[in-house]
């Protein structure tokens, strides 16, 4: 099998991002995508009606490690069809540029 999952937030206006929750509703910036093969047409990604969030509960600064939960339904255009991914829960390194 094959699945995965992206969540994304990125901050264009240079405000630091926090513990807080985010809107995952199809911006550029902020999305959750779920694909369920390698196949193009089995993408489902969140937008204007399709959304959800991304709640940052910790963000340790000096060792650069966040953790937190997301949950979004996701819309697939070419098949009419959409997914509801709950209970989502992260714990990774991260860079800054």
């Amino acid at each position: 099998g094959f699945e995965t999952i992206s969540i994304g937030i990125i901050k264009l206006d240079r405000i630091n991002i926090n513990i807080d929750t985010y809107g995952l509703d199809g911006r550029l910036n902020q999305n959750g995508i779920y694909k369920n093969s390698t196949t193009v047409s089995d993408k489902y990604i969140t937008d204007s009606t399709h959304t959800g969030n991304l709640t940052i509960l910790s963000l340790d600064k000096t060792n650069k490690i966040i953790s937190g939960t997301f949950s979004f339904n996701g819309y697939n255009s070419v098949q009419n069809n959409s997914v509801s991914i709950t209970e989502g829960v992260f714990r990774l390194e991260y860079t800054t540029n």
